[in-house]
């Protein structure tokens, strides 16, 4: 189904004269574009992308014209393509070969990639507007106040972390502060405790998960194969209801955001407080998320390490057992 859809595009393409090069053939933009489609080593992400309905090809000439990287994974990375694509989106008058203009008069791709993510994304009204109900800790401070805390508290200079990151990533900073005061903990606590308890109907909680679900679905997917720890501290009712659920060969659907890292001493799944200590083994086209670039505990702990797990990921339970101490591991499996 792919090579038609393929074949058909190039028909396309090359009737309405788009895929004409004015260089060498060998070194043209349609033909690696159409290279890149058919080989089994490009990723399927990129393949995906490109054939999607809302796709022009254009993009990829654009990329394909100034971006300076030249290895197959520069070229193929969705990110950088997307900002192309919502950029003509946005900008109905421009055309690829004007844009290509554009970006090589301002000195390449990332020197315009840079302006262009400052420009549309340099406020925070959406993210803003989406935690303007949200109150925090015992005090029910707004936002802007539970940061100014942060700060105090755990001083570090997060801005400069999330604005270095904004202009090295295809997403906005409104999209950066969600992923950053979700690793924040009395945030990330009150957010997956509603979810957990089915309250995600409300204007609130909406507003909240469809900016972060849209702001991790930009972030880079974590390797299969890949081990990551957990480490949590439960009791009474909650602990006997969980470990009901994790006995060996169940299959279990976590409803929140799992966050984990992959290494023990980050996850703090070594710590005497934890006494549920978890394992999870990712799998191919994982619901895991690489986040520490723009995480509290890049910037206040210099961890590098640290992956979210969308709303939903399931996962099997490969085993579990109970040690002397009343502490519980278990190992899963994604599914």
């Amino acid at each position: 189904m792919r090579l038609i859809c393929i074949a058909l595009l190039c028909i396309f393409f090359v009737q309405t004269g788009k895929a004409k090069c004015s260089i060498d053939p060998a070194k043209c933009w349609f033909t690696d574009l159409i290279n890149k489609l058919e080989d089994p080593l490009v990723s399927d992400e990129f393949k995906k992308f490109m054939l999607q309905e809302d796709t022009d090809w254009d993009i990829y000439f654009v990329v394909y014209e100034t971006y300076t990287a030249t290895s197959v994974q520069e070229l193929t990375n969705v990110n950088t393509l997307q900002i192309v694509k919502e950029h003509l989106a946005e900008h109905k008058d421009k055309t690829s070969k004007s844009l290509i203009a554009e970006i090589k008069e301002e000195g390449g791709y990332d020197t315009w990639k840079k302006k262009v993510i400052n420009n549309a994304g340099g406020d925070l009204n959406e993210f803003s507007t989406s935690l303007s109900k949200w109150r925090f800790g015992k005090n029910n401070l707004t936002w802007d106040d539970y940061f100014i805390n942060l700060k105090k508290k755990y001083p570090a200079d997060y801005e400069k972390m999330i604005d270095d990151f904004v202009a090295s990533s295809s997403l906005t900073k409104s999209e950066a502060y969600s992923i950053f005061s979700t690793t924040t903990v009395f945030y990330q606590k009150t957010l997956n405790r509603l979810i957990r308890k089915g309250k995600i109907s409300t204007a609130k909680v909406q507003e909240a998960i469809k900016l972060l679900d849209r702001s991790l679905n930009k972030m880079p997917v974590v390797p299969s194969g890949t081990k990551y720890y957990r480490g949590i501290d439960l009791g009474g009712d909650d602990l006997i209801s969980f470990i009901a659920k994790h006995k060996e060969g169940n299959k279990v659907k976590y409803k929140e955001y799992t966050y984990s890292a992959n290494n023990r001493k980050n996850a703090f799944i070594d710590r005497v407080d934890k006494n549920v200590k978890i394992t999870i083994l990712t799998k191919d086209k994982s619901m895991g998320r690489t986040i520490h670039d723009v995480s509290f505990s890049k910037a206040f702990l210099n961890t590098s390490d640290e992956v979210i797990f969308m709303r939903n990921a399931e996962f099997e339970v490969k085993k579990i057992r109970r040690k002397k101490n009343n502490v519980f591991i278990i190992e899963l499996i994604e599914k």
